[in-house]
């Protein structure tokens, strides 16, 4: 489904959280995530066709068309295919913000206009205010500032001169991963089902580079999604018969949690 809105503000007084999934798309003249002091913005753009672009729009008459701005306690998520694309420039943490990040993992494109793909260092020369961009590093299992990737293995640069993004420099943070690879090893078996098993219960996929259903939280959902999936890849030749289930704990868990059997969010 597309959405579009000339200014959207996402956690204005309070907070606020957007997700971009499942092919949705939005665009706006001007978007802003964590208006006024105090306040908290998240926004998340995952899985392929997943798009948030932002227009320039001259009959506005104002320097904020086609921006995006990042200001208190604001976070952008991008993973698995999903593309940000703001034609008027993003700016990171102006409003001198205490937390203010762009988080990518897995596939996850960020498209800033003019041509920058000679060094991440000149593509962050595009960014207003802070360089907070960071990627998801599988060696130290932990978030790490883009300028400490390695170009071709953590990330790619791609200016474009054709079709829709014409004009704009494309960072690509690592690869798309299959959905239920929560471990990013390009192989969905039972190294994944650990993984989901110790992190369950957490709030934010993003923040553990977890190529879940890009929701947000570790649930249910996500080891159905799983399971799904599993046997991707060259993990074949595991029998079915092996594939765990979740323990009465976790199904306990999820119960009090409000999950119950069904495992689904809308």
């Amino acid at each position: 489904m597309d959405f579009r809105k000339d200014v959207l503000v996402i956690g204005q007084s309070g907070s606020g959280a957007l997700q971009i999934v499942a092919g949705g798309e939005v665009r706006a003249d001007y978007s802003l995530l964590g208006k006024y002091y105090g306040s908290s913005g998240t926004a998340t753009v995952t899985g392929a066709g997943s798009k948030w672009v932002l227009t320039k729009n001259d009959t506005v008459g104002n320097d904020n068309t086609g921006l995006l701005r990042l200001g208190y306690n604001a976070t952008l998520h991008i993973s698995n295919q999903g593309l940000v694309a703001p034609e008027g420039g993003l700016s990171i943490g102006t409003y001198n913000s205490e937390e203010a990040y762009v988080s990518i993992t897995t596939g996850g494109q960020l498209a800033l206009f003019g041509e920058a793909d000679d060094s991440i260092d000149e593509f962050l020369d595009l960014v207003a205010g802070t360089d907070a961009i960071r990627y998801w590093s599988t060696e130290l299992n932990d978030w790490a500032h883009i300028t400490e990737a390695t170009y071709g293995d953590d990330y790619t640069l791609e200016y474009l001169t054709s079709g829709g993004l014409a004009g704009y420099t494309v960072l690509t943070v690592g690869t798309p991963t299959t959905p239920g690879d929560f471990n990013g090893d390009g192989l969905v078996n039972l190294a994944d089902y650990t993984v989901w098993r110790d992190h369950f219960g957490a709030t934010d996929e993003s923040s553990i580079g977890f190529a879940g259903d890009g929701l947000a939280g570790v649930d249910l959902a996500d080891y159905d999604l799983w399971k799904a999936n599993f046997a991707a890849g060259d993990s074949g030749n595991i029998p079915p018969a092996l594939v765990p289930e979740p323990s009465a704990m976790l199904l306990s868990l999820a119960a009090l949690l409000g999950w119950g059997g069904l495992a689904r969010r809308v």
